[in-house]
């Protein structure tokens, strides 16, 4: 049933995952292996609003936004004996020196790949490229802007080039109009271990 649901939950451009390494996952594989034993389990969820330098954020993110979300998630997972449990939703502004990276066919060969531009991004992290997505968490977790023992789950007013992503293990991020229950229960899925089962690179 999880499966099923799972193909059609990413419903707003691409999922990627980022750096990702199985040895990373939340879900250890002696937990899954003993997975009837450790039922039910508890994990602590915190949300990050990513605004611009000056600290605009259009249509900010509400409590009862991601409420919303963690009550739908649960709908889902605490049949399979995995509870979510909410704390907090937070917000940081992003440096003024944000490189501008982009997803661009630059050298028109058709296949789109990240791209160093020599400018300065005005938005910030706010307007998140798939390119700009490891630099984002190296500057949220240098800057204390992380919950330990947590997943933390950043919202930027909008991605570019993707619509969610997960890194196999605590940390994801998400387009602000594309969060909702499914699309979270989609990527909190990778950071379960588990993979598309379509598309390309499906590995099984």
């Amino acid at each position: 049933m999880l499966a099923t649901q799972l193909i059609n939950a990413q419903n707003y451009e691409d999922c990627i995952l980022v750096d990702y390494d199985p040895n990373n996952f939340i879900v250890s594989s002696v937990e899954k292996a003993n997975a009837s034993q450790n039922l039910p389990v508890v994990f602590n969820v915190a949300f990050w609003q990513i605004n611009d330098p000056s600290g605009n954020y259009p249509e900010p993110i509400t409590e009862y936004k991601v409420l919303t979300v963690i009550a739908e998630m649960n709908k889902m997972f605490n049949q399979y004996g995995i509870f979510l449990k909410y704390r907090g939703l937070n917000e940081f502004d992003s440096p003024n020196n944000v490189v501008s990276k982009q997803w661009l066919d630059l050298d028109g060969d058709g296949l789109s790949e990240c791209e160093t531009l020599p400018s300065i991004d005005p938005d910030g992290y706010m307007r998140l490229s798939r390119c700009q997505i490891s630099d984002m968490r190296n500057y949220a977790y240098a800057n204390g802007h992380r919950i330990d023992n947590s997943f933390n789950i950043y919202i930027p007013y909008e991605t570019q080039s993707y619509g969610g992503s997960s890194n196999g293990y605590d940390f994801l991020t998400f387009h602000r109009n594309g969060v909702s229950g499914k699309g979270m229960i989609h990527e909190f899925a990778h950071s379960f271990g588990l993979h598309h089962t379509h598309g390309a690179g499906q590995d099984n």
